[in-house]
């Protein structure tokens, strides 16, 4: 993809209050699917919450869910398409809610992912961490992994639905909250958040999981089945060549 400017940046008057992207150069990736296995876990704690009820879901339609934000838009379904005719109540919303918040505390960093964001760093580049969970939940874990000593930003997009993101999705969260961002790259990984970081107009390097492995990324600078594939120092030198270090 040509190093062409992006139009994710707004002029919407909610993004004055974020703080400008100084070099136009920003690295975006999703907190909890690619930076840790967040999306093991919540996936993890509906299957469980609905085993104790009686539901048995199976791998394979797990794996269907695999772009569902957020529990209390997906369980029902889940649960139904199971072929369970038993209510999903409130409570066992909240069961699976507990369990994630709970969980947040033994998330790790993937270090492969750490080393895109230093890279960016070293080159003066943005970074910021875009979540889909419960602003709540993307609080706890992006002080949890202490992101902020980075520099990273915060970005919870709103309006989520139950695919996610959105194709407008990601554009308007960067634009709202790092304005002067009009180089980008994404890390992502799965084929709804690859299509709204193109529609982006934002180079595009997916990070697949066990559960969206075989989705299709078309579009994709590359996919990363292997996350040591590319050096990421190389890789933001040549889609920003502006950004690399006078030799």
């Amino acid at each position: 993809m040509a190093d062409t400017p992006s139009k994710a940046s707004s002029s919407d008057s909610s993004a004055l209050a974020a703080p400008a992207v100084a070099s136009g150069a920003l690295l975006f990736f999703e907190l909890e699917h690619v930076l840790v296995p967040g999306r093991e876990l919540m996936l993890g704690a509906m299957r469980d919450v609905l085993a104790k009820e009686g539901i048995e879901v199976s791998p394979n339609l797990l794996m269907q869910y695999a772009e569902c934000p957020q529990p209390e838009l997906c369980l029902a379904d889940l649960a139904r398409e199971s072929g369970s005719t038993k209510e999903v109540t409130e409570k066992m919303v909240a069961d699976v809610n507990e369990a994630i918040q709970q969980g947040i505390a033994d998330l790790e960093i993937r270090k492969p992912v750490m080393k895109w964001i230093e890279a960016a760093l070293e080159r003066k580049m943005a970074v910021a961490a875009v979540s889909y969970w419960p602003e709540e939940w993307a609080q706890l874990l992006y002080d949890h992994l202490a992101l902020a000593a980075l520099d990273v930003r915060l970005v919870v997009l709103k309006d989520v639905e139950k695919t996610f993101p959105q194709t407008a999705s990601i554009s308007k969260g960067i634009g709202e909250n790092a304005p002067g961002a009009h180089w980008l790259l994404g890390l992502v990984s799965s084929a709804a958040a690859c299509h709204a970081t193109l529609a982006a107009k934002s180079h595009c390097l997916v990070f697949p999981d066990a559960y969206t492995e075989f989705q299709d990324f078309g579009g994709a600078d590359d996919v990363l089945d292997d996350p040591d594939k590319l050096d990421p120092t190389e890789t933001i030198e040549q889609m920003f060549p502006r950004l690399r270090t006078p030799a």
